[in-house]
């Protein structure tokens, strides 16, 4: 898996701002489970309430019927 080998405390803001958003959307939408988890675990341990709020826009952005459940249980 290509992510574990990242430093996922220093990954979001070391992404321009700017495109942070549209990265993270992207990862979902277009990903598998492991992206839309490793996400779900970001917003999770992520302080910064505006970091945690597009988190949690992204993982809405999945196509997955079933992750989008998890994510409505969840909240």
């Amino acid at each position: 898996m290509y992510m574990q080998n990242i430093n996922t405390e220093t990954l979001i803001f070391s992404i321009d701002p700017e495109i942070q958003d549209r990265i993270f959307d992207a990862g979902v939408m277009y990903g598998t489970e492991n992206e839309w988890t490793f996400v779900k675990n970001q917003y999770l341990t992520v302080q910064v309430p505006s970091k945690r709020s597009q988190l949690m826009k992204a993982l809405a952005k999945s196509r997955d019927g079933a992750l989008l459940g998890r994510y409505l249980k969840q909240r």
